[in-house]
């Protein structure tokens, strides 16, 4: 998927990372191991939580060998990420050599075999601030329970140890284990294959929208001028299929045609829990930016209206929303055949009002920073407005 090595690459800039929490977030072993790369390079990581991903075997060894080189990292959450024995082994031997300031330990639900989980048990015998170690929902069988309790209270460490109640026992056939990861892989790619024709096929069974020369549902009445007794003008307010005309080909002359309700049929017509539709609205909008006092009002009033919406529901992907922000302008590579927009200069303009408002969430600043920041011949063509930008965020 695009998003976690787009992310990735933004988090190998930034540097300073202190926590990242992405739990099912769909991360195959291709993701986790340009995440792994990412997380080398920022030092300062405390907390890791990639709960309920796919690492596999690759994706463990690759985690691994980062985890070798960070020196801060208390919480380690790979719990439901299918590590598996030989990505277990890997961790502990990084664990082992390192992380002295560990505090917990979350490989659950990882199909991790007896031998393994012991080996894992052991690397931790010296970690003194040590406070939770959960290998519950693995393949042990009651012996390797038993016996992986026993390695514990051998270290004074049995307390540390989460509950083993799921365990869900012990193959016998370990030597299948490289041919799961495969047939786990192959089983990912068509899962993705089967999205993107579900993707294609609901794009294909939405309804067309009404056009502008078609008749209204209810005819219109006429109303008499009470002075001259003529048929008075009737003044229509704006409609869905207005604000249509306008995303399919914007201009400043039909957003002020939409008048003061443009804010309203922006948010009614956008699905502001998908940030893909959240972008598309943002940038048709940004596009007409104009210095211009009343399409300026007009364009940061709908824009407002849009993001205060989307900020603040909960099923809305802040991060996401960035990523694929940024990947539009063209300042973020993505595995998408996405052409950037032509222009930078009123996304640039509309960007500087919205991060300087009480509903951009703050922590989303040093990301854009990062990019905006870049070398791009985009930004250069749009000094201006990115220089005022880079003032906003470098203050914020």
């Amino acid at each position: 998927m695009t998003e976690p090595p787009a992310l990735a690459e933004a988090f190998g800039i930034i540097g300073t990372l202190e926590e990242v929490h992405m739990p099912q977030n769909g991360i195959n072993h291709p993701g986790v191991t340009a995440l792994a790369q990412a997380f080398a390079i920022n030092p300062l990581l405390r907390v890791i939580n990639l709960n309920d991903n796919t690492f596999t075997e690759k994706g463990g060894v690759a985690m691994a060998e980062t985890l070798k080189t960070l020196r801060q990292v208390e919480v380690i959450n790979f719990g439901d990420c299918l590590v598996r024995s030989k990505g277990a082994v890997a961790i502990a031997d990084a664990v082992r050599g390192g992380l002295p300031k560990l505090k917990e330990l979350n490989l659950s639900f990882c199909e991790i075999k007896r031998d393994a989980a012991l080996v894992v048990a052991e690397a931790v015998a010296d970690k003194a601030e040590l406070e939770k170690l959960d290998l519950n929902g693995n393949d042990l069988g009651e012996e390797g329970c038993e016996q992986l309790q026993e390695v514990m209270d051998s270290f004074n460490m049995a307390k540390v140890l989460a509950s083993l109640s799921d365990d869900e026992g012990e193959d016998e056939d370990e030597e299948e284990e490289g041919e799961e990861d495969d047939e786990e892989e192959e089983d990912e790619e068509d899962e993705e294959d089967d999205d993107e024709e579900e993707e294609e096929q609901e794009e294909e069974e939405e309804p067309p929208q009404r056009g502008s020369g078609e008749e209204p549902a209810t005819p219109s009445r006429k109303i008499l001028d009470p002075n001259s007794g003529e048929p008075a003008p009737v003044l229509s307010s704006p409609t869905p299929t207005d604000l249509s005309t306008f995303l399919s080909f914007p201009s400043p002359e039909k957003l002020l045609r939409l008048g003061p309700k443009v804010s309203v049929l922006i948010v009614q017509q956008t699905d502001t829990s998908d940030p893909e539709k959240v972008v598309s609205a943002f940038l048709k909008v940004a596009s007409v930016f104009r210095d211009d006092a009343s399409v300026k009002t007009a364009v940061l009033d709908a824009i407002d209206a849009l993001m205060k919406k989307a900020f603040s529901c909960s099923s809305f992907n802040s991060n996401t929303f960035l990523t694929r922000l940024l990947i539009h302008m063209g300042l973020l590579k993505s595995e998408d055949k996405i052409k950037a927009i032509p222009s930078l200069h009123g996304t640039l303009m509309v960007l500087n009002h919205v991060v300087r408002q009480d509903y951009f969430p703050k922590a989303l600043a040093p990301l854009l920073l990062a990019f905006v920041t870049k070398p791009n011949g985009a930004l250069e063509t749009c000094s201006f407005a990115r220089h005022n930008l880079l003032q906003t965020l470098y203050n914020i």
